[in-house]
């Protein structure tokens, strides 16, 4: 049975955690024979890279409302082999730029976040994919069809007031952790769908925005769930929610999801010393 999470952001990766992987390095070589560029009808043409931007405008359960405007750009994808308990994998990472501003639409009051147990206060942008799509499916079998997937592009953390009319230029941290800072993406279980993965990253379905601090439950009703019976009731709003929940979807709609993306906890599952593969 594969795991669905709330599209909070809530991140399943005990149950996930053999399907991904993280490492260093940034070297490139040319394609491997586990990753062929090659089609039965010659060489393969890679599909475009589709960027986003756009602006989340947000209201919380006080109130109060600020936009975020966001710009994802990607400029490359690329793959590197895994070895988990003698299968051999590969991850999928995309090389791109972003960017967060947030500007304060409520007047005479200042807005602040506060930080989660974990670090600071943290917006992350999402891009999904709705199943039969390869990104959604994993080492737990292929997701369903209706299923949403995601991965965490890059997050963005705040530890400052913003003034009224205001607005602060977030710094970009690709993927979905500080702990081990490579770029965003997911893993191929089988290393002969890289290229297949590759152009299912280049087009996501949608995207979207969450928030992790402990003032997450002001957020609750700040985006419509799919399927919200039974996760939240009114009075969570006044919880302290120490967990990622989403707060915005570019399609207007949150969805429970799977979460795809590459999790730290797998950095033992790739070798820091093998070079990257550019799939493009």
């Amino acid at each position: 049975m594969k795991l669905l999470g709330v599209l909070t952001g809530l991140v399943m990766a005990t149950a996930l955690s053999a399907c991904v992987a993280l490492g260093g390095g940034n070297r490139a070589v040319s394609p491997s024979p586990t990753v062929s560029s090659q089609t039965a009808s010659g060489p393969r043409t890679p599909a475009p890279l589709l960027g986003s931007a756009g602006t989340f405008h947000i209201r919380d359960s006080n109130g109060y409302t600020f936009d975020l405007i966001y710009s994802y750009a990607p400029a490359r994808i690329k793959s590197r082999p895994l070895v988990m308990a003698n299968s051999h994998m590969a991850e999928v990472q995309i090389e791109a730029q972003y960017s967060l501003q947030i500007i304060n639409t409520t007047q005479d009051h200042a807005l602040s976040f506060k930080p989660s147990s974990i670090w600071e206060a943290t917006f992350g942008l999402y891009a999904f994919w709705e199943s039969p799509n390869l990104i959604c499916d994993g080492i737990l079998g292929p997701g369903r069809a209706g299923d949403w997937c995601a991965v965490k592009l890059a997050h963005f953390h705040i530890d400052q007031e913003v003034p009224p009319g205001g607005s602060v230029q977030l710094t970009a941290h690709p993927g979905f952790s500080d702990s081990y800072p490579v770029d965003a993406g997911t893993v191929a279980v089988n290393p002969s769908d890289a290229l297949d993965i590759r152009d299912a990253l280049a087009r996501p379905d949608d995207y979207g925005m969450d928030y992790h601090g402990s003032d997450g439950g002001r957020f609750i009703d700040s985006c419509p769930l799919q399927g919200r019976e039974g996760f939240y009731a009114p009075e969570d709003s006044t919880r302290v929610i120490d967990w990622p929940l989403q707060i915005a979807a570019r399609g207007g709609t949150c969805r429970a999801f799977m979460e795809q993306s590459i999790f730290p906890t797998n950095a033992k599952y790739v070798n820091p010393n093998d070079e990257y593969t550019y799939l493009d």
